[in-house]
């Protein structure tokens, strides 16, 4: 598995050359088949003789991730230290050494960059050990990593099964950034909210709703609730934090669901109807 993470490291610029040759040369071989040992030390000579042979750029990818940086470091020197208690500035201070640590990083781009890519795709190592992953294996090895930029190409099939040993194991962190990760393909994400819900876990819950509301089937959400028959937990749910992540329309249905199954009272409705905006 070490190799298919520095290849997934490697594509999503998590590391750059210098750091990929660094572990590669660092893999103990006694643990590989001779093949595979093969494969390792081909790679090691190729990345060398390309990096001799190619420039690093400074390219396009490269410009968005220092532009990006430049804003939240902007965002957080606004942030009044008197206004923060102890904890929430040491956390800020963090985030802002963290980032200008990020900030002096070199990643490889433009011609460097791809021709590694090239090389390490064309291992046969690296992808023989990412096939022969089990899904528990697979999860947490996609779910290591949070919105990278380049996320394994799974399809809805493999998604699902991923989900299932997610849902078996009680990884709910795991099912959450899995969820996060593959926001833009629009899976069906009924199993994992369903499961939030079972669980009784606000926390996860809400931030779903909040990374990617628009790939829940609200009526789904609110029918999962329905059937939990726990007028407590229900509260818990009808909450500013809860609802101000809703549309108007989204509230709308949680009104007409919940007067067609006869679990609101008019004082609950008139709540529900105060959360639209």
């Amino acid at each position: 598995m070490e190799l298919v993470k520095l290849w997934y490291k490697y594509l999503n610029r998590f590391i750059n050359s210098d750091e990929l040759l660094e572990e590669l040369q660092n893999l103990n071989l006694n643990k590989y088949t001779i093949d595979t040992k093969s494969d390792i030390k081909i790679l090691i000579k190729n990345i060398k003789k390309i990096k001799e042979e190619i420039p690093n750029e400074f390219d396009e990818i490269e410009e968005n991730r220092i532009k990006n940086i430049d804003f939240f470091l902007e965002k957080l020197k606004t942030i009044d230290r008197n206004n923060c208690d102890k904890d929430s500035w040491k956390v800020i201070s963090k985030e802002i050494k963290d980032l200008k640590k990020e900030k002096l990083i070199v990643r490889d781009g433009g011609a460097l960059y791809n021709s590694i890519l090239e090389t390490l795709d064309s291992c046969y190592s690296v992808f023989k050990y990412l096939h022969r992953m089990t899904d528990l294996e697979l999860l947490e090895f996609i779910t290591e990593y949070i919105s990278v930029a380049v996320p394994l190409k799974i399809d809805e099939k493999k998604f699902l099964d991923l989900v299932d040993v997610g849902i078996q194991n009680d990884l709910k962190e795991s099912l959450w950034r899995l969820a996060f990760t593959y926001e833009t393909k629009h899976f069906n994400y009924n199993n994992i909210i369903n499961y939030f819900i079972k669980e009784k876990d606000i926390f996860y819950i809400t931030e779903s709703l909040y990374a990617f509301k628009d790939s829940i089937d609200i009526n789904n959400l609110y029918n999962e609730l329905i059937k939990l028959n726990d007028k407590e937990f229900l509260k818990q749910i009808f909450t500013p934090n809860i609802m101000g992540l809703l549309d108007n329309e989204d509230i709308d249905l949680m009104i007409k669901l919940g007067i067609k199954n006869n679990i609101l009272t008019q004082e609950e409705v008139k709540k529900l109807q105060s959360f639209k905006h």
